[in-house]
């Protein structure tokens, strides 16, 4: 709904960054052991599920965060307005891992902003709106989703 923050825990673009270290033969654990044995946020999903009585949007970004924040609003009949300096990732994750890159088996959420303070660990990197577009990432307008540069798993 419109006014409701969207938040998020946890590195995103990790994975898609132990992808490429492992195609290139590169050697950065961190990211390959992100790649090999993601994490899932079991408690944030639970504390959201059991603690927020009204409705809320909550989808996993294992096709990426672009892709998973798309859906939401797109699905909400709303607009979905995301600061990139928010998302939490690591610092030598490009922001093309970071928005498209998928496997990390994150969640994002749509929630009432009051409940932010009661979930541990969460992040808020953007807020629902109304406006001209359904995807508005620090600025760059995402209309369609062919527009979004995800994998496609028929090409």
């Amino acid at each position: 709904k419109v006014g409701y923050a969207i938040i998020t825990k946890g590195f995103h673009g990790s994975s898609s960054a132990g992808l490429a270290e492992l195609i290139s033969g590169g050697s950065n654990i961190e990211l390959i052991k992100a790649h090999l044995e993601p994490q899932l946020e079991h408690e944030f999903s639970q504390t959201i599920s059991t603690l927020i009585k009204e409705p809320y949007a909550m989808m996993d970004t294992s096709d990426g965060l672009g892709d998973a924040l798309f859906k939401i609003a797109q699905s909400s009949g709303v607009s979905i307005k995301v600061d990139y300096d928010k998302i939490p990732h690591l610092d030598l994750v490009t922001k093309e891992q970071v928005l498209f890159g998928g496997e990390d088996y994150k969640l994002v959420a749509a929630i009432p902003e009051k409940y932010i303070s009661n979930i541990k660990g969460a992040v808020k990197i953007g807020s629902v709106e109304k406006s001209d577009c359904t995807l508005n990432i620090s600025g760059y307008k995402y209309n369609n989703y062919s527009e979004l540069n995800l994998y496609n798993h028929f090409g």
